[in-house]
């Protein structure tokens, strides 16, 4: 096994562990199909207050290249969009939105994607995303 695959494994297992990446999971929903266009959703609870949790939303999604195309920090809403492979200048956007909860806060992601297009593991894309929301320290 190589030192990537090894890591790899090793990211794996602590993401699996994670009781958020389990959330993120088990919350996880396609609809649609290949021709009529694919709409992903998933949601986490975070132990955090909205305000931090959106902060840190905000710049993972900048860091992970996505192109922020509106947000309103008031409303707590970013929307994104990625270039799509092979899609002559097609996007594909993301929408989140938090929201306080008692005791923390909850984020809702939404992917979409145009009929004849696919999207490479959006479960693991969003959840690896949703991961990184929370705020450090």
């Amino acid at each position: 096994m190589s030192v990537l695959q090894a890591a790899l494994s090793l990211g794996m297992a602590i993401m699996a562990g994670s009781p958020q990446a389990g959330e993120c999971e088990a919350n996880f929903r396609s609809e649609g199909s290949f021709f009529s266009g694919r709409r992903y959703t998933t949601s986490q609870t975070f132990p955090a207050p909205a305000e931090a949790v959106y902060r840190r939303a905000y710049a993972a999604m900048v860091q992970e290249g996505w192109a922020i195309r509106s947000s309103d920090r008031e409303m707590m809403v970013i929307s994104a969009t990625t270039e799509v492979s092979f899609g002559s200048g097609k996007t594909a956007p993301l929408n989140i939105i938090v929201e306080p909860t008692g005791d923390g806060s909850r984020v809702s992601m939404t992917f979409s994607i145009s009929g004849g297009l696919s999207a490479s593991d959006p479960r693991g894309n969003m959840c690896s995303l949703m991961a990184k929301f929370t705020p450090a320290g």
